[in-house]
């Protein structure tokens, strides 16, 4: 699926309880997609560190996009869904951003 990334890509900062990337380096053919009938929003997968043991994927819905004065996507920021809360309460609180470069 063309919405599912590697954990690895992502900057973690604990403190600010957030994970940071840049769309680019996602691969040429992601996209958001809409993550299932719980939410009308798009997001993405991200696979945790237990993935080739577990089959695990953390789910992110869009939460905000941000854009310049041009109408142009700075970044997106996405939060970790209930499911994903569900069984990871530890990501409570947390973020995702992702720039556009």
């Amino acid at each position: 699926m063309a919405n599912i990334v590697e954990g690895s890509i992502f900057t973690k900062s604990s403190s600010n309880k957030t994970l940071v990337a840049e769309i680019s380096d996602f691969g040429p053919d992601f996209h958001f997609m809409l993550l299932g009938e719980e939410y009308s929003s798009s997001g993405l997968c991200v696979k945790t560190r237990s993935f080739e043991r577990t089959g695990q994927l953390s789910q992110w819905y869009l939460n905000c996009v941000d854009t310049d004065a041009n109408g142009d996507v700075q970044f997106w920021t996405l939060r970790p869904t209930n499911l994903t809360l569900a069984r990871w309460p530890s990501l409570k609180g947390w973020k995702m951003i992702v720039f556009n470069d």
